[in-house]
Order: structure tokens, then sequence, then C-alpha cells
């Protein structure tokens, strides 16, 4: 007959109701296809077995898989996302290898010290960083290409002794520091070089003013701390 379960074995007209017939009936049931909801479950030859893939996070409740209960060796490098975040918590020490990559993204702010510099400085004073520097000939043809540099777009000298920096990348405000340093202190006409304006900070750049100068000094150096 038609329903959740099939069997062929029936009750006749006066059958006494025996234990025996009551197994008999149910080692041939079969299952059909009506007993099932959903794909957590599948049938096999009449047997209701758990579907392939049939068990997922939504049929497992919330802290159900144990650590006991995942057997030694099977979570493997392939069976973690590339892109799950595992709380360090989650790591025994150790457990990381001694060469590995990291982006900069995973890194939270703030968290690299000064001991994990190259240099592997000590003390608890924080660490800034430079984030633009160059070092050019102020002698040469405007606009100046930096000798060395970082982070500079263009370097224009707009009269003796006066140059205006660029930033390739601008800064996130104008409350920088800039660190200034020329050659040849002294000039053919018996006068130093003087170093006392820094003008126009401002996110984009800013001015290198050298006064008391009639020629350009040679070599220029400067840092931006911020």
């Amino acid at each position: 007959m038609a329903g959740v379960v099939e069997t062929t074995n029936t009750f006749a007209t006066n059958d006494v109701i025996t234990s025996t017939l009551l197994n008999n009936i149910i080692d041939q049931t079969l299952f059909t296809s009506d007993a099932l909801s959903g794909g957590t479950l599948a049938l096999t030859s009449g047997k209701m077995k758990v579907a392939t893939s049939g068990i997922t996070s939504n049929e497992m409740g919330t802290d159900a898989v144990t650590a006991n209960a995942i057997a030694s060796g099977v979570i493997t490098n392939v069976k973690i996302s590339a892109s799950a975040a595992i709380d360090l918590s989650k790591l025994a020490t150790g457990a990381l290898p001694t060469a590995i990559t990291i982006a900069s993204a995973n890194i939270v702010d703030g968290n690299v010290t000064a001991s994990k510099l190259s240099g592997a400085q000590t003390g608890s004073p924080p660490i800034y960083g430079v984030r633009a520097w160059g070092r050019f000939d102020g002698t040469g043809s405007s606009p100046i290409s930096p000798v060395y540099g970082g982070n500079i777009a263009s370097i224009t000298r707009t009269s003796t002794g006066t140059f205006a920096v660029l930033f390739t990348t601008a800064m996130i405000d104008a409350n920088y520091s800039v660190v200034v340093s020329a050659d040849n202190p002294i000039q053919t006409n018996g006068q130093a070089y003087a170093v006392n304006r820094v003008l126009s900070l401002a996110t984009t750049g800013f001015t290198i003013v050298f006064t008391s100068v009639s020629v350009n000094p040679s070599i220029v150096c400067f840092q931006v701390i911020r």
C-alpha cells in the first residue's frame, strides 16, 4: 500500500497477532520517498540513511562538535578557508612556521612593537616612521629629480635657495616635521647657509628655504616625520 512505509506482509481474517508476525512486518517494511523531507536523509533499497553531504551546519546544534569528537590529524590545510580568521587564542605556542607571510590587513593597528623591527630596537618609547625623504642637487635644472628619495613627486626651485617639494601620496594632515640638511655650509663669499625656514606645510607638500645665500647648495637632504 502507498504511504510512508510499504510492506508485503498482511493479516488474514481471524489471524492471531503474535510477536513473530509483528517482527516479520517490521523486518519486511520499506520506507518510501514520502517519509523524507529535505535533503538530510536518503533512501537506499528502502532503507533510510544519511544522504551524501546531507548533514550541514544547519543540522548541528550550537557547540555540538567538541574537540573530543574530532579525530586527531583530520583537519588539514585544505579544510580551512584561505580567508578564515583564526583567533590567536586557538593557536598553540610555536604553531606558526618561522617564515610566514602575513597580509598587512591581518595585523592589528599599533601592534608592531620596536623589538619587531630589523634593528631590534629596545625600550618603550614609540617609534614614528619617515613618511617621505629625499636627497637632491639644488644646482640642477628645475624641476629637480631627486638623486634618492621616497614619496616625492617633484622638487621645484622657485628662486635661489628656495625649493618646493610635493608628495606622491599626501599626508593625512600638515602636522608633520621636516628635517633638512645641506652640504658646503660656507659659500664662496664667506657666508654660511642658514636653514631657518620650512614654509607652507600642507598635506600635499612643503617649501624649503635657505636664507643668506647667493648660490644653491649642491646636496640637500630632508626627511618628513609624522
